[in-house]
Parts: structure tokens; sequence; C-alpha cells
């Protein structure tokens, strides 16, 4: 059963209902998508381009 008709039909919970609704909202399209910072990377992506991703939004490495 596609999720939009389980939600149209109200048999899923509220809460995924509004997760929904605010990717919708995010215009989040793709799985995977990361979000940080509202900067987002779409789609599988080489560790390389995550690590920059990251790199560029403030987020140090450990170690």
């Amino acid at each position: 059963m596609p999720v939009r008709h389980a939600v149209d039909k109200e048999r899923l919970p509220d809460d995924v209902g509004d997760v929904l609704a605010g990717v919708d909202k995010m215009g989040i399209s793709s799985v995977p998508t990361f979000v940080f910072n509202d900067q987002t990377v779409v789609g599988a992506q080489p560790y390389e381009v995550l690590e920059q991703f990251l790199r560029e939004n403030g987020v140090k490495r450990k170690g």
C-alpha cells in the first residue's frame, strides 16, 4: 500500500503524517537525504562528499 494512501486513509499514526508533511515542506523526495544546517546532500554519495559536507557545516572529525 503506498504511504500517501495509508496517510490519506488514516491508517498510520498521526506522527507519521506529521513527518511526511515536514518532508514535503522541505522538498525531500529522495532517500537518503542528509540535512544539516538547512543544507542537504541528496542520494547515495561517496564518503568524501559526506565528509566535506560535514566539514563545511562546522563538524570536526574526532581523533
